[in-house]
């Protein structure tokens, strides 16, 4: 049986999956806290807004008749839309929490 390394696709790099840079520390400082979260999102958005342009180069190779690879297109074309799908939930996500926490009484 062939493992996940042995079955690269042309045209896709693989890379493993995004791996937290920025972990939450114990720390007193919230300012320290927000900043963490916020670099753990920049990371986030850049690794969608990468898969999003791998999707697209290829998409126009096809197109344009550099590459007849249609697995290798939808498969970065599917990999781009289900990290978009959740980087948009997440971003909902955060949203309905700030949200929630304004409306909390002191």
């Amino acid at each position: 049986m062939a493992n996940h390394n042995d079955m690269q696709m042309p045209g896709i790099q693989t890379k493993p999956p995004l791996q937290r840079q920025f972990m939450l520390r114990s720390r007193t400082d919230i300012g320290d806290i927000f900043e963490d979260a916020l670099n753990a999102a920049k990371a986030v958005f850049s690794e969608t807004n990468n898969l999003q342009k791998e999707a697209d180069a290829l998409q126009i190779d096809f197109a344009a008749g550099r590459t007849d690879d249609i697995l290798a297109v939808m498969l970065a074309q599917g990999k781009a839309h289900q990290s978009l799908n959740f980087t948009v939930q997440t971003i909902s996500k955060v949203i309905e929490s700030y949200r929630e926490i304004m409306r909390m009484q002191l």
